[in-house]
């Protein structure tokens, strides 16, 4: 059984090995390339921190967030929140992989009017800022830019002779982007004919528009879960 691996090449890696240690073939296909950004966080009092993923936390230099270790984090999946307790925040809340719950976290822990250090990435969705700064004194620092292919890959598709391969999937503009590049290559119908396995719910809309036909999604909204599913799908294939 394939796997189609599209994350970001500096996550890419660990998941393929993951994946073949499940006796699955990874294929690794990285769409985009991080970038870091030269980040400043300004001298000033903050009231909590917002992190939307585990790369807008390690593209900051851990000597600029020692000043905010003991100020409540706010992390919209569990990956972050355990990297953010491994780097050193005393204080740190999840939302579970939900922008939606991780806005109402804020509220919920945080009074109107106090300031919020939001760390993020680009291109990103406009929800927390939209959500949040009307009530809350927000700072936006964009710690890392994704930079995007052009073409889905030739090589891969070579590599892919798996009718219905697995592919996984783990943010909303990563599948937006999977789907706007296979319709564009040699193989238009290997998004409709993959096997799509979703990190959250929030993606299978995504999925869907892109010609997704055959959606699973993960029991939890992180890596182990999928792995775990990805386990039962290949054991299903060898009944």
């Amino acid at each position: 059984m394939q796997v189609i691996i599209t994350r970001a090449a500096t996550d890419a890696q660990a998941t393929a090995q993951q994946v073949a240690d499940l006796g699955c073939i990874p294929v690794v296909v990285p769409l985009s390339t991080r970038l870091g950004l030269p980040v400043i966080i300004p001298d000033q009092h903050f009231d909590g921190v917002i992190v939307t993923s585990r790369a807008a936390l390690t593209m900051v230099d851990r000597a600029q967030l020692v000043p905010l270790m003991q100020v409540p984090m706010f992390c919209v999946g569990d990956a972050t929140a355990t990297l953010a307790r491994h780097t050193g925040f005393a204080t740190v809340f999840s939302a579970a992989a939900d922008v939606t719950a991780l806005i109402n976290l804020v509220r919920d822990r945080l009074n109107h009017g106090q300031s919020l250090l939001y760390l993020t990435g680009d291109p990103r969705k406009p929800d927390i800022e939209q959500a949040l700064s009307d009530t809350m004194r927000l700072t936006t620092l964009t710690t890392y830019r994704m930079q995007t292919i052009a073409a889905f890959p030739q090589e891969a598709l070579a590599q892919l002779d798996d009718p219905h391969p697995v592919w996984l999937h783990y943010s909303q503009q990563s599948v937006e982007r999977a789907a706007m590049l296979v319709a564009a290559s040699q193989q238009p119908d290997l998004f409709s004919r993959a096997r799509h396995l979703l990190i959250s719910p929030a993606l299978q809309s995504s999925v869907k528009a892109g010609g997704g036909i055959y959606v699973t999604i993960s029991a939890q909204p992180n890596q182990q879960a999928m792995l775990d599913s990805l386990l039962t799908m290949r054991k299903a294939l060898m009944l």
